[in-house]
């Protein structure tokens, strides 16, 4: 049902080069990996002789490891927040309810993280999903802020109805995160 890589015709930690494909829904969510390197003691996007292919894989299969663990010990009718885009004004992420053996995810932003950003740490992670507590899912109507420096692609009707907003079983969506891990490896 989806898929997340690093674009690896990016040639730096920059803008466009971290993509989820939900091919179901005709969406992408396409995001940055530079906040996600930053931790690296050299790292330094304006380096143009460096790419930091191997640290952007690794740090987008750190954040899918986190979560796959964290879907796995949701309780039924628990609420989590898992991050994708790691952002200056705060994250893009899905807020995740488990229903039974099904989880309901919608896409959204949250600015209760912004500033330094978030560690890639589990510690770090598990505290942000557990503690959101303003979340904007996204609609056509809430995107069209210009200050959002990642995009969202997706022909919906209802300028008013989530941008990205879908069900999925807890036994594929692992298979969906076991897959994007495998493909940046």
């Amino acid at each position: 049902m989806f898929f997340v890589t690093v674009d690896e015709k990016v040639k730096d930690a920059g803008p466009r080069d971290l993509i989820m494909e939900i091919p179901e829904l005709g969406t992408k969510i396409i995001g940055t990996t530079a906040d996600l390197v930053l931790p690296y003691e050299d790292f330094d996007y304006q380096d143009e002789n460096e790419d930091y292919l191997p640290e952007r894989k690794f740090s987008v299969a750190i954040v899918l490891n986190f979560w796959k663990h964290t879907v796995r010990k949701m309780k039924d009718n628990e609420t989590r927040y898992l991050p994708l885009l790691f952002e200056e004004e705060g994250m893009g992420c899905f807020k995740v309810i488990k229903e039974k053996n099904e989880l309901r995810l919608a896409f959204g932003f949250t600015s209760n993280f912004a500033g330094d950003g978030l560690n890639i740490d589990r510690d770090s992670l598990e505290h942000f999903s557990k503690s959101v507590h303003s979340f904007e899912v996204f609609t056509m109507s809430v995107f069209s802020s210009p200050r959002r420096i990642f995009q969202v692609t997706r022909k919906i009707d209802n300028p008013d109805e989530p941008l990205v907003s879908f069900n999925i079983s807890i036994d594929e969506f692992i298979q969906d995160v076991n897959n994007s891990r495998n493909k940046l490896r």
